[in-house]
């Protein structure tokens, strides 16, 4: 299976997020190498065309659409297309992954790196929502928002993508696993519920014991199975996730230190600026100063 494995170099801005419906579809883009779209398509069939070839996308998927080269969108179809498209401005780099080339190590240090909280796996050819409800819920969600026309919609809209990112990347990373034949499925399960747990609980004050305990589990067989499937503890899974949505706060709505170690469960503002710090190398009075 083939996945985009996307690296976001800049901060992540909302260039368009709407919904459309049209009899015939078409649409021209520009070779634009800063563009990134999520698509979901409602109902009808489209084509996405590029001089290196062709997509087929259909009812009920979702299509990460990159935009490197000039793009043909358009539908054939007498049914009217429906599409929900969320559009992202950014500087970022793209690899294509193959899962089922990848050996045990190559996708132990794939998974690795994907714990930056900049870098996210997205299938190439999409995203089934009747495997994965949770999607276009999501889509909704993110194109609902008043961008542009409300004070704080953009701010939500861009966490909602975010945020849907991660759940993307954590479900491709499970496929990956998978095709690798690298994890037992009992592992992958439980280190996919933890990740979860995580993604909904990272603002409270948690940590291994309370993990386990959700799921009836010793912290030390929880603790060793994720290792085994993620390539690190639970401890840093949750520190690395916790202060990149931090890095986030203070970068894009100048949160001071101790707001924004408050928002993702941290109370020590101190500690909170150590970590931060050694994660990113610099320090947030620093990183403030370069982005006077």
């Amino acid at each position: 299976m083939l996945f985009y494995d996307v690296e976001f170099l800049t901060i992540p801005k909302i260039k368009y997020n709407c919904s459309v419906i049209a009899p015939k579809y078409r649409a021209m883009a520009v070779k634009n190498e800063n563009l990134f779209e999520l698509c979901y398509l409602e109902a009808g069939e489209c084509v996405c065309q590029t001089s290196s070839g062709a997509l087929i996308c259909e009812t009920g998927h979702l299509y990460p659409m990159i935009f490197r080269e000039k793009t043909e969108i358009y539908s054939e179809s007498d049914r009217p297309a429906k599409m929900l498209a969320v559009g992202i401005d950014c500087s970022f780099k793209l690899n294509v992954v193959d899962s089922e080339k990848l050996s045990e190590s190559d996708t132990r240090e794939l998974m690795k790196n994907l714990l930056s909280g900049s870098r996210f796996l997205i299938p190439k050819e999409g995203i089934s929502s009747l495997a994965s409800d949770w999607v276009h819920s999501y889509m909704k969600k993110i194109v609902s928002c008043k961008v542009g026309e409300r004070i704080g919609e953009e701010t939500r809209a861009l966490s909602l993508f975010i945020d849907f990112m991660s759940r993307i990347t954590m479900s491709s990373m499970d496929l990956v696993a998978y095709d690798a034949k690298a994890f037992p499925t009992s592992a992958v399960a439980y280190s996919e519920m933890v990740i979860s747990y995580i993604v909904k609980n990272y603002h409270k004050k948690i940590n291994v014991a309370d993990i386990a305990k959700v799921f009836d589990l010793s912290p030390n067989y929880l603790h060793a199975i994720f290792k085994q499937v993620k390539g690190t503890t639970i401890v840093d899974y949750l520190t690395n996730y916790r202060m990149a949505i931090a890095k986030t706060y203070i970068e894009r709505f100048g949160l001071h230190a101790y707001e924004a170690a408050e928002l993702v469960g941290i109370e020590d503002p101190a500690y909170f600026s150590r970590i931060f710090k050694k994660l990113y190398g610099k320090s947030i009075s620093k990183l403030k100063r370069e982005q006077a």
